[in-house]
């Protein structure tokens, strides 16, 4: 934080004054991390070197992440109150849009350097530029943007502002990586080996059992089902391979799984570097298999678990066509893993289909898949409902408010 852009400027116009350039050191200073994992830590360390404290935010994140790379684990709420420099590192979708916002940016402390080496978008352009001309904000640094390239771009006369054009991964280095990489992989391709970093995935063998592959779509739709009905982090996965899957080697089922079920939260996440990404994140896999489960021909189980909670989600496919839900935690159902579904629990007591079908008809939501269980008697009960279309915030707020409801949350596939 030493001006070095504007002093730079300065000289070049033959100036030679260093009293309004003088700066702030990173020694004892504070800087809150915003995602970690794969590059992200890398930013801790550094920081940690020039002695900063080392404070991140990243619910996705088991806490052994976060004791491996020696950061302080805190909510939202303290890393923009204790932050002097917030750096963010985090994929854009619609948890993270406009995450750093005019609220978030008055919440820091004033004079906090914000740097965006992320997507664009995650951090609010237009608030941001405002905290910048309030002096709330002291100095940032973007590398992306909203608009790339940015069209009339009101931060190039701000000289607190350092601008890049998206150059984050744009190394000598980098390219030489690449280059070796494929000098490497090219060659096992065609010797007819499995490569480290294919845009195929590894273990393609499995695709020869037609039993595998069907479940494929169903192991990534479970996953994704559970990034989104999920709340808190995670640090263990356990699959069951049951029935028939369990004659073959179904690695393509955990990889499918872990596609969906970190996609959401880490950037890049695809069958090839699933396995990374979890491992990165602190994600201990263990799979099992089943081969005397009889209930149906073949079947997939999915456990997760944290240090705040348990879940539990299978599937079976059907007749080769017909991926199924059949159970949610202790619920027994079956639905189609498709579209909009919404998952509430409320009180097992009469009218309760009643109240929610009647809330939804409130609001013009059209039902198209209605799946109702209970665990006992006058005790807790689950539905989950498949609608035509989108159902807003406001529309689960006043499903939230109706009499028996315990909980809505709403998924989409």
């Amino acid at each position: 934080m030493r001006k070095l852009v504007p002093a730079h400027l300065h000289m070049a116009s033959e100036g030679w004054d260093r009293h309004q350039f003088i700066g702030t050191e990173l020694l004892g200073k504070t800087i809150g991390i915003v995602g970690l994992g794969n590059v992200r830590h890398r930013v801790a360390r550094f920081a940690q070197a020039f002695e900063m404290k080392v404070l991140a935010y990243d619910p996705h994140i088991a806490d052994e992440v976060f004791e491996r790379y020696q950061v302080r684990k805190v909510s939202w709420e303290e890393l923009l109150t204790q932050a002097d420099a917030v750096s963010v590192h985090v994929p854009k979708n619609a948890e993270t849009t406009g995450m750093i916002g005019a609220s978030e940016l008055a919440q820091m402390r004033p004079g906090v350097v914000i740097i965006n080496a992320a997507r664009g978008g995650v951090v609010d352009e237009a608030a941001l530029l405002k905290a910048l001309q309030s002096g709330q904000v002291a100095a940032a640094g973007i590398d992306t943007w909203e608009e790339e390239p940015p069209q009339d771009n009101p931060f190039r006369d701000l000289p607190q502002v350092v601008m890049t054009p998206h150059i984050g991964a744009s190394t000598v280095e980098a390219q030489i990586r690449i280059a070796e990489t494929i000098a490497v992989q090219v060659p096992k391709v065609l010797r007819g080996e499995v490569v480290d970093l294919p845009v195929n995935m590894p273990a393609v063998q499995v695709l020869d059992s037609p039993v595998v592959k069907s479940y494929t779509t169903l192991a990534e739709r479970l996953g994704l089902f559970a990034s989104q009905y999920i709340g808190f982090a995670l640090d263990r996965l356990k699959i069951h391979y049951r029935g028939g899957l369990a004659k073959y080697d179904p690695s393509l089922l955990r990889l499918c799984f872990l596609r969906g079920l970190l996609g959401n939260t880490h950037e890049y996440v695809s069958y090839v570097n699933a396995d990374q990404v979890a491992e990165s994140s602190g994600l201990h896999v263990e799979e099992v298999q089943d081969p005397g489960f009889t209930d149906y021909e073949s079947a997939v189980k999915f456990q997760l678990a944290g240090k705040a909670g348990e879940f539990q989600i299978d599937g079976v496919v059907f007749s080769g066509l017909h991926p199924r839900i059949t159970l949610l935690n202790d619920f027994v159902c079956e639905i189609e893993p498709e579209g909009t579904i919404l998952v509430t629990t409320n009180e097992d007591r009469p009218g309760m289909i009643g109240i929610i079908g009647t809330c939804l008809g409130d609001n013009q939501v059209n039902i198209d898949q209605f799946e109702l269980s209970r665990t006992s008697r006058g005790g807790e009960a689950m539905a989950m409902i498949r609608v035509d279309d989108g159902v807003s915030e406001r529309v689960l707020e006043d499903l939230c408010t109706r009499p028996g409801i315990t909980s809505v949350r709403k998924v989409v596939l």
